[in-house]
């Protein structure tokens, strides 16, 4: 449990990767620097069918996990604790029940129903 998450605080806290490297769509990284583009202080809450933790992921590259009251939960005691935080999205993509980014006080939350129509938003 130790390894699991020291192995998750230098994922987070690592220094990004070179800008030239091959796109990865379910790299949280990436993820977080789309969602910085489109909302600078944003986040997002990932919920999956039959898992009562869910993902929140934050522009600033920050990832955790969540018990459905909203309190932070270990990695390495939550659902996703056999998961790699950089693999979560490409193993859970077909489990993903609902992304919900909630609104910056501007405006309404957007909600999404696939990991696809998530992506598309991000790049728009």
């Amino acid at each position: 449990m130790i390894g699991q998450l020291i192995h998750h605080f230098h994922y987070i806290f690592a220094e990004p990767e070179d800008e030239g490297h091959t796109r990865n769509d379910y790299d949280p990284k990436y993820i977080a620097k789309l969602l910085k583009r489109r909302e600078p202080n944003g986040k997002v809450f990932f919920y999956f069918k039959n898992r009562r933790n869910y993902i929140s992921l934050f522009a600033n590259g920050h990832i955790n996990v969540r018990e459905y009251d909203g309190l932070f939960k270990p990695w390495g005691v939550s659902e996703f604790k056999d998961i790699k935080p950089q693999d979560l999205f490409e193993r859970l993509e077909k489990e993903i029940a609902k992304i919900r980014i909630p609104s910056s006080g501007y405006g309404p939350d957007y909600h999404f129903y696939s990991y696809v129509e998530f992506l598309d938003w991000l790049r728009k």
